[in-house]
């Protein structure tokens, strides 16, 4: 039952809305995702037979517009992964001081 329940679109749901409590950067990851889905649909769109209809001009604007996004995405994307590391190595450190120190509940610097 429960792995049905992983599989199901609700359980999913749930399971989404947990790891993203837990894990805020994976909820901003998913986010990303959807918006390069979008910008490749764009891109898609303007190489195909929709992008006959608009002037050179604008097309080569559009898929400028279309390269810039995603690279600020690849750089927020960075960012994300940055602030994971750091948050592991924080993690780790802190269980290190706490070993040492059990009575000690927090990481002071």
């Amino acid at each position: 039952m429960g792995v049905l329940y992983l599989i199901s679109p609700f359980g999913k749901d749930v399971k989404s809305k947990a790891v993203a409590i837990i894990n805020p950067s994976s909820a901003e990851r998913q986010e990303l995702k959807k918006a390069n889905k979008s910008l490749d649909s764009i891109t898609k769109a303007i190489n195909g037979p929709a992008g006959t209809n608009l002037r050179t001009s604008d097309r080569l604007a559009i898929k400028n517009m279309v390269h810039e996004a995603q690279s600020s995405i690849a750089k927020v994307e960075e960012q994300i992964d940055d602030s994971d590391l750091m948050a592991s190595v924080n993690s780790l450190i802190s269980k290190v001081v706490r070993r040492d120190n059990p009575n000690q509940t927090t990481c002071n610097p």
